[in-house]
C-alpha cells in the first residue's frame, strides 16, 4: 500500500480481481466439501474463515456491477455475458456461505448492502422487484439441484445443520445467547470486567493477554484493553482523520470506491472475529490512505 502511488492503482486491482472472481467462487465448492469431509471426521462443522472469503467475494462481485465504468476491464470479459454471470453468483455465494455455516458472511453482507442502500432509490419497483425474485428463484434451484443428487440426504443434512447454527442468534425460542455467539457474550463481558479495572491506561499492548487469554474479538474492547480510554480517544482520532481523507479521495478520483471492499470486509472482520495485529487488510486501508497525495492542481478544481 505505501508504495501504491498512482491514483489508477486500485482500477487496476479491480481489473485483476474481476479476472479471478471466477476462480474465487470455484474455490468456495473445495471448501465447502473439505468442510463436509472434516464434519464427517469429526473433527470440525464450519469454517469462519470461509465464510469471510465467500463474503469478500460477494463485495467484489458487487462493487465491480455497480462501478463497472470506473475501472478497466479485460476486452474479453467487457462483455453482456460475464455481467449475467456475476448476478448469478449472487444466490451462489449466500447458499455457499450457507454450507461454510460460519456467520460471518452474514454479518459482512449486509454490511454491505446497507453502504449501497442509496442503490435502491435509483432502482424503479420493477427492478427491484425483478432482483429479489431472482435472488430468491436462484437460491431455490441452487437447492433443488442439490437434493436432487444428494440420494443419501446427507448434504441436505450438512445444510441445514449450517443453516440451524447461523440463525441460532435470531432463534426467539432458544434464549441461550453463549450458543449462538460461541462464547462471545462471555468474551465481552470479562473484557469489560477487565477493562474497568484500569479504564484510564488499560494494560498494555499485550499484556491484557494475561488477564484475558485471548483476543476478545472486538477490535474497540481490544483497544481499550490495551491502553485504556487514552489509547481508544487516539484511535478514534486516526479513525476520523482516515475517513476525512478518504472523502477528499474520493472526490478526486471516483475509482477510489474500490478502496471500500478492503474496508468493509476487514473492519466487519475486527468487529466480530479478528485482532487488528493479525489482520493485514486493516494496515492495507490505512497505509493507503495515509500515502495518498493530491495534486494541487485538481484539488482545486475540485473546490
Amino acid at each position: 500500500a505505501l508504495n501504491m502511488k498512482e491514483h489508477d492503482a486500485l482500477a487496476q486491482m479491480m481489473k485483476w480481481l474481476d479476472l479471478f472472481l471466477p476462480l474465487f467462487a470455484l474455490s468456495f465448492v473445495r471448501m465447502v466439501i473439505n468442510i463436509y469431509l472434516s464434519r464427517l471426521e469429526g473433527e470440525g462443522t464450519y469454517d469462519q474463515n470461509a465464510s469471510y472469503m465467500i463474503a469478500f467475494c460477494f463485495l467484489i462481485a458487487l462493487f465491480s456491477l455497480r462501478y463497472h465504468d470506473y475501472y478497466p476491464k479485460f476486452s474479453f470479459l467487457d462483455k453482456k455475458w460475464f455481467r449475467i454471470f456475476k448476478y448469478c453468483l449472487f444466490p451462489y455465494l449466500i447458499v455457499m456461505a450457507f454450507f461454510a455455516g460460519g456467520r460471518g458472511a452474514f454479518v459482512t453482507i449486509p454490511v454491505v448492502l446497507l453502504f449501497n442502500i442509496d442503490l435502491l432509490k435509483k432502482l424503479s419497483r420493477q427492478t427491484i422487484k425483478k432482483i429479489l425474485l431472482g435472488l430468491f428463484f436462484g437460491i431455490i434451484l441452487i437447492i433443488v439441484l442439490l437434493t436432487w443428487f444428494d440420494k443419501s440426504g446427507e448434504i441436505t443434512e450438512f445444510f441445514l445443520l449450517s443453516a440451524q447454527r447461523i440463525t441460532a442468534l435470531v432463534d426467539f425460542q432458544n434464549m441461550d445467547t453463549s450458543n449462538a455467539t460461541s462464547g462471545r457474550d462471555e468474551l465481552y463481558a470479562d473484557a469489560l470486567r477487565y477493562f474497568s479495572e484500569s479504564p484510564v491506561y488499560g494494560f498494555g499492548l499485550w499484556a491484557y493477554l494475561f488477564k484475558i487469554e485471548m483476543f476478545p474479538h472486538n477490535i474497540f474492547l481490544e483497544v481499550m484493553l490495551q491502553g485504556g480510554l487514552l489509547f481508544l480517544t487516539l484511535f478514534f482520532f486516526l479513525l476520523m482523520m482516515a475517513y476525512g481523507k478518504y472523502r477528499k479521495m474520493l472526490l478526486l478520483d471516483k475509482s477510489q470506491i474500490f478502496l471500500m471492499p478492503f474496508a468493509i470486509y476487514a473492519f466487519t472482520l475486527l468487529l466480530f472475529s479478528s485482532s487488528y495485529i493479525f489482520e493485514p487488510l486493516f494496515w492495507f486501508v490505512l497505509a493507503y490512505i495515509y500515502n495518498f497525495s493530491f495534486p494541487e492542481e485538481q484539488l482545486a478544481d475540485n473546490g
